[in-house]
């Protein structure tokens, strides 16, 4: 829009000089001249503007296995008040995305799969483990995710054995609920979301933690 406005602007002012120039030059016949040079000049300047784009940010979660914690805590404030479109796997980490307490604005897709595992941390390339390790994951586990979620996420993981690395389960072990189950309990993304956004996709937005 501004760049309409200035160069419009340009247009108008580029039209009375010209004007200008060739009522002042009438007698040397080279008016003319100096009207075809400002008007080359302004197709020039004009040339490489571009509307202003008017879609919202949204910013895409395909495919993301999760993280660091702190990660995931920075890339919400980063993300703000701006939309979250889950159209593929979101594991682990990334399901902190739904929490309550974060206040994002959040929708999923039919592609949509949120996966549940409880926290763990690597230690020289492996997973610690053992009786403290899983005190640490269970509290991290109700804090951080159990207690967050919708309520309606938080019915159907209720009763359900989260698997728990630091225990020894498998770091790719998840419960899962797949985009027909989660229905009401998250709002659902509008069928052109594809077309309505302006999409970035939320492994690309950087934070001061590095991945894992």
């Amino acid at each position: 829009m501004i760049d309409y406005v200035i160069f419009g602007w340009l247009g108008g002012f580029g039209g009375l000089l010209s004007l200008a120039i060739a009522n002042a030059s009438k007698s040397s016949g080279k008016g003319w001249l100096f009207c075809l040079a400002w008007f080359v000049l302004l197709a020039m300047l004009t040339a490489g503007t571009k509307p202003a784009s008017s879609k919202e940010i949204a910013y895409l979660v395909d495919g993301d296995l999760g993280g660091e914690l702190l990660r995931y805590q920075e890339k919400a404030k980063i993300i703000g008040s701006a939309k979250i479109v889950v159209d593929g796997a979101c594991l682990s980490a990334c399901t902190m995305y739904l929490r309550k307490d974060w206040n994002l604005d959040i929708c999923y897709t039919q592609s949509a799969l949120f996966g549940f595992h409880k926290p763990y941390k690597w230690l020289e390339g492996r997973v610690i483990t053992g009786i403290s390790a899983i005190t640490t994951a269970d509290a991290s586990w109700r804090s951080e995710f159990f207690d967050q979620m919708p309520a309606g996420i938080k019915a159907m993981l209720t009763g359900k054995q989260i698997p728990e690395p630091a225990a020894g389960d498998p770091t790719d072990r998840f419960v899962y609920i797949k985009a027909r189950d989660v229905r009401n309990a998250v709002k659902r993304c509008p069928k052109d979301w594809a077309s309505r956004y302006d999409l970035i996709d939320v492994q690309n937005v950087t934070t001061s933690v590095k991945p894992q």
